[in-house]
């Protein structure tokens, strides 16, 4: 089984992933071992890197907002120094724009998607260890032939029925004092 980290990195304790939530209810749970770990901006990056290295996975996904884009950057140049050959995926606000400062002068990433990601990564994660696949993937930004390939569209937009409901029992473990739920999508 295929093991996936999704690391959250929220504005602060008391906030929680929704789209650790969302992209983990399209992922296939026969063929992933999920762990979603949570930190804040203001927590140590060498405390995090310590957790996800001992989870050994052949996948890092994170989520990039401009609160923690920064914190993210400063991580994943330690983190592929460490183990590069774990998958690096990221989405999120911050990937709407230009995208090349994902990949150069460094490569943070092995590719990222623009929009809406559930469609997009549901797609990705058949293929994520065959690179040459992830051309056919709308809204998926790579680093191929050493240039950016960004075809300049973003993912397909789900439709209700393309999002799962979110599970309750993904609530099970739920340790923060409240929940901020989005009421719409995006920021």
């Amino acid at each position: 089984m295929n093991r996936l980290v999704f690391l959250a990195v929220n504005a602060s304790y008391s906030h929680t992933s929704l789209a650790a939530l969302r992209l983990r209810g399209v992922a296939d749970p026969a063929a992933w071992e999920w762990t979603t770990l949570e930190t804040a901006v203001a927590d140590s990056r060498d405390s995090m890197l310590e957790r996800v290295l001992a989870l050994k996975p052949d996948v890092l996904a994170a989520t990039f907002y401009l609160f923690n884009r920064e914190w993210l950057t400063a991580f994943l140049v330690r983190f592929r120094k460490l183990s590069p050959r774990t998958v690096v995926i990221g989405g999120g606000p911050e990937w709407l724009g230009n995208a090349a400062g994902f990949f150069q002068p460094l490569s943070l990433v092995d590719a990222g998607v623009r929009g809406d990601g559930e469609l997009a990564f549901r797609q990705w994660l058949p293929v994520w260890d065959r690179p040459a696949a992830w051309g056919a993937i709308p809204g998926l930004i790579r680093w191929e032939e050493g240039r950016v390939q960004d075809p300049g569209n973003g993912a397909e937009c789900p439709s209700s029925a393309d999002i799962p409901l979110l599970d309750a029992r993904l609530f099970q473990d739920f340790s923060k004092p409240f929940m901020q739920m989005e009421t719409s999508r995006g920021c």
